[in-house]
C-alpha cells in the first residue's frame, strides 16, 4: 500500500503476514443540485458482505465487466491506456492539485478488520480518472489535525459514478479508523492521481506480482484491468501471502478473474496458518516459490511488482537480488526491475 508523503505521520505498519521477519500505504467543488442532475440515490446502500459475496448479483458490476465484441480489443480503451503516461485521462473527477469532498455511499465488511468503502462521484456518469497503477490521497481533519493517507482504488474507470476502496482498520490508524466510523452520507476529501507506476498492456510480457495481506489492493486493479481487456496479452503470476484463509481479501474476485483471463493469470495462495486439507503454499514466500513463477529470461522477460509488510518485501527483494534483479530505487520507478508500491 502506498505511503502518503502529504504528512510525515504514517498509518500503523501492517501485521497481517510474515510476522517472523518484521512487525507486521482549492476550490471546493459543490455542484448546485438541479432537476437535471442525475441521482446517486441508488448508490447509497450497504454493499454485499462476506462470505455471501461470491453469489451476489453485484459481482459482475464490481468486476467492471462491460459488453465488447467477442475476441476483439476495445480500440478506445487500448488507446487510453497506451497514452496514460503522456496525458491525464479525460473527463475524470480527480485533480492532482486540489482536494474535493466525496460522500460515502456504501460500506461492507470483508473480514474482521477490513471493509470495502464506496465513494460516490458527483454524477452517475462521472469517472474517477485514475491511471492503472496509481493511487489517490484521502484527507480529513481528525482531532483537530489534518491527516492525509494514500490508497489504491479497486474499481476501474469503466465503473461510473463511484469508486471503491478496500481499507484495513488499524487500532492506531487515524485515517483507517476515521473511515471505519464514517457514516453513510459522510464525506472525505480526495485528491489525485499520484504515484510513479502507469500500467499499459505493452509494459511487460509477464508480470510476477507478490502481495502480502492488504498489499493486494494495488495489484488487484492491475490484474483486473489486464484480465478483462481482450487486447492485453500480458501473462500474470500472483503470489498472495496471508496469515489465515479468512484473511484472503478479494479471493472470490481474483478466482473469477482467473477464469476471465483465458489462462493468462495464475494465483498461488500462501498461508502462515493453513486449515486442514489446504493445498496451497504454507509458511512464507520463499525463493523457490518465486523461481517457479519468475518471467522467462529474468528481468529482460518481465517485471516484478511487490506490495506487503516490510518483513515480506525485504525478504523478497533479497531473494530477487540473488537471482539477478536490481534492487529498486526509493521510491521505485517504472523502469526498475522490481517495483515496490
Amino acid at each position: 500500500m502506498p505511503t502518503s508523503k502529504d504528512t510525515p505521520a504514517p498509518d500503523a505498519p501492517s501485521k497481517d503476514t510474515h510476522s517472523k521477519h518484521a512487525p507486521s500505504t482549492c476550490k471546493d467543488c459543490k455542484p448546485n443540485p438541479s432537476p437535471n442532475t442525475p441521482s446517486i440515490a441508488h448508490l447509497v446502500a450497504p454493499l454485499p458482505t462476506h462470505p455471501e459475496f461470491e453469489h451476489d448479483p453485484l459481482l459482475p458490476q464490481a468486476l467492471g465487466e462491460v459488453p465488447a465484441p467477442a475476441g476483439q480489443p476495445d480500440p478506445a480503451l487500448r488507446l487510453r491506456r497506451t497514452l496514460a503516461p503522456i496525458v491525464e485521462p479525460a473527463g475524470g473527477v480527480l485533480d492532482p492539485t486540489v482536494f474535493r469532498p466525496l460522500k460515502l455511499a456504501g460500506k461492507s465488511r470483508l473480514s474482521h478488520d477490513t471493509a470495502r468503502y464506496r465513494l460516490a462521484l458527483p454524477r452517475d456518469t462521472d469517472t474517477l480518472g485514475l491511471p492503472i497503477g496509481q493511487h489517490v490521497s484521502l484527507a480529513a481533519t481528525i482531532d483537530g489535525r489534518r491527516v492525509v493517507r494514500s490508497y489504491t482504488p479497486t474499481s476501474l474507470d469503466s465503473e461510473r459514478g463511484y469508486f471503491d476502496l478496500i481499507v484495513k482498520t488499524y487500532h492506531h490508524g487515524l485515517m483507517s479508523s476515521y473511515l471505519d466510523h464514517l457514516p453513510i452520507g459522510g464525506s472525505v476529501d480526495v485528491r489525485g492521481p499520484k504515484g510513479q507506476f502507469n500500467y499499459t498492456p505493452a509494459l511487460a510480457r509477464h508480470l510476477l506480482l507478490v502481495a502480502g495481506g492488504s498489499g493486494i489492493t494495488p495489484m488487484y486493479r492491475i490484474i483486473k484491468s489486464a484480465a478483462l481487456d481482450p487486447g492485453d496479452n500480458t501473462r500474470m503470476s500472483l503470489v498472495f501471502a496471508n496469515v489465515s484463509e479468512e484473511d484472503i481479501l478479494l479471493r472470490n474476485e481474483l478466482d473469477h478473474l482467473t477464469t476471465k483471463s483465458n489462462g493468462r493469470l495464475t494465483i498461488h495462495y500462501v498461508l502462515e496458518h493453513p486449515p486442514p486439507g489446504w493445498t496451497g503454499g504454507v509458511g512464507y514466500v520463499t525463493r523457490e516459490m518465486l523461481e517457479e513463477r519468475l518471467p522467462t529470461g529474468g528481468p529482460a522477460g518481465g517485471k516484478v511488482l511487490l506490495c506487503g509488510p516490510p518483513g515480506m518485501t525485504k525478504v523478497v527483494k533479497g531473494a530477487l537480488k540473488d537471482m539477478g534483479y536490481y534492487v529498486p530505487r526509493r521510491p521505485s520507478m517504472l523502469e526498475d526491475d522490481i517495483f515496490v508500491f
